[in-house]
C-alpha cells in the first residue's frame, strides 16, 4: 500500500481475487485479506473478482487481454518472466499433459494476470477498449511486448 501510494498512482478499483473474502486466522484477530487491505488503504476501492469456473477458459481470456496491455520491460521483468515460465503440469502416469497448469511460484503471478483478464472480460474495468496499467498485486507494472503462447498452449 505504501509503495503504490508513494508512486501517486490514480487507482479506480483494486481488483482482489475470489478468495480475498475468506477469513484467515491471525495472530490477534481473524480478518479477510480484503478487510486487511481496507484497513491499510481506506482510500482505495475494492472489487472482488469471482473465481473462474474454467482455468482453460481463463487462459484463453488472458490471450485476448494481452494485446490491450503495454509492458515496461524493465519494471515488469519479474512478472514477464513468471508468465514465460507458466506451464502445463505433466501427468507422470500417462506421460501426457494435464489440462491444468503446474502450481508453483510462476503460476501465482500468472493467476494474477488471469484475474485481471477475467475482470476485463466481465466488464468490471468499465473503461472501454483502452490499454491498462496493472500493478500492485505483483509488485510490477503489468501492461504488451511479449507473447507467452509457447508455455500457455492449452
Amino acid at each position: 500500500v505504501k509503495e503504490v501510494d508513494k508512486r501517486n498512482y490514480v487507482l479506480g478499483y483494486v481488483y482482489v481475487p475470489h478468495d480475498a473474502d475468506h477469513r484467515r486466522q491471525g495472530q490477534e484477530r481473524n480478518m479477510t485479506p480484503e478487510e486487511i487491505l481496507m484497513e491499510l488503504a481506506p482510500h482505495w476501492r475494492f472489487q472482488l473478482v469471482p473465481r473462474t469456473p474454467d482455468k482453460v477458459m481463463a487462459i484463453a481470456q488472458s490471450r485476448t487481454f494481452l494485446p490491450l496491455c503495454d509492458f515496461d520491460e524493465e519494471k515488469c521483468k519479474d512478472g514477464i518472466r513468471h508468465l514465460e515460465l507458466y506451464r502445463k503440469e505433466r501427468n507422470l502416469r500417462t506421460g501426457g499433459w494435464r489440462s491444468t497448469p503446474r502450481h508453483d511460484v510462476h503460476s501465482n503471478a500468472a493467476d494474477a494476470f488471469l484475474q485481471a483478464s477475467q475482470a476485463k472480460a466481465m466488464n468490471l474495468f468499465g473503461y472501454g477498449n483502452v490499454g491498462y496499467s496493472l500493478g500492485g498485486a505483483f509488485g510490477n507494472d503489468f501492461g504488451g511486448g511479449f507473447t507467452p503462447e509457447p508455455n500457455l498452449d492449452y
